[in-house]
């Protein structure tokens, strides 16, 4: 980089992007810090954590003991904008219910879509794997399909809260996803609700600009949109994390 005819150090950034990624050059005197994620223990076992964790569910049942042959399930999991976790969550969630007896035409997988574009068979394919696409109902959800859109409830603030009318009436809700820090708190457990499965007028009175700008990264606390979501999590009956 060149300022005023003198050249600059700089370090390039590599950021993910699509199937690639993108390099932006920035100012070394810009840099306060690099700062990487610690090494997180038994790492390159991710699917037997995955496992453990489902066998050793937190404040509830195992799935096995929760879920009956006959009972009707909603799986709600994260579309093409977030990083790719489904694949590895979601068939260990299939195989918990496999071994309690639903039946496959019992299970739907909802991708939670929001306010994105529906993704494309190619995506579902690469975000749950081709033989979870092949063997499951998998469905997009439609913000603006009135139809398929049931009213649960009214918050405290006002937001009149209509949901995927899938989820809402399954027996067994299951909600997976990726948990990172975005500036409405962190991502996951209720988000996969609100926004993921909601419709429009639910999301937009939701992202109103006086609560966006009132909320941070990575922080709960006396956050208006993460209280606004977790009550309109519970009126749909799952319980996410967090």
């Amino acid at each position: 980089m060149r300022l005023g005819g003198l050249r600059m150090p700089t370090i390039k950034i590599p950021f993910r992007y699509g199937k690639g990624e993108v390099n932006v050059n920035c100012p070394k005197k810009n840099i306060l810090a690099v700062v990487m994620p610690g090494a997180m223990p038994d790492g390159d076992n991710e699917i037997g954590m995955i496992r453990d964790a489902i066998s050793n569910p937190i404040g509830s049942k195992r799935l096995i003991q929760l879920a009956k042959p006959g009972d009707t399930v909603a799986i709600v999991t994260d579309d093409h904008a977030r990083p790719v976790v489904g694949f590895k969550i979601v068939p260990q969630v299939l195989e918990e219910l496999e071994r309690a007896g639903v039946r496959d035409q019992d299970i739907t997988i909802i991708m939670g879509t929001g306010t994105h574009r529906p993704c494309t068979k190619e995506e579902c394919e690469r975000l749950l794997g081709p033989k979870v696409v092949a063997r499951y109902n998998v469905v997009n959800h439609n913000m603006d399909d009135k139809n398929n859109l049931v009213y649960i409830g009214m918050t405290s603030r006002g937001n009149a809260i209509w949901i995927n009318k899938r989820v809402a009436q399954a027996k067994i809700k299951i909600l997976t996803g990726q948990i990172g820090i975005i500036s409405f708190g962190f991502s996951g457990g209720r988000k996969s609700v609100l926004p993921a499965i909601c419709g429009r007028n639910t999301i937009y009175f939701n992202h109103r600009h006086e609560w966006i700008s009132k909320a941070n990264f990575g922080n709960i606390e006396n956050n208006i949109m993460h209280d606004e979501d977790r009550k309109s999590t519970r009126r749909d009956g799952s319980r996410p994390p967090g």
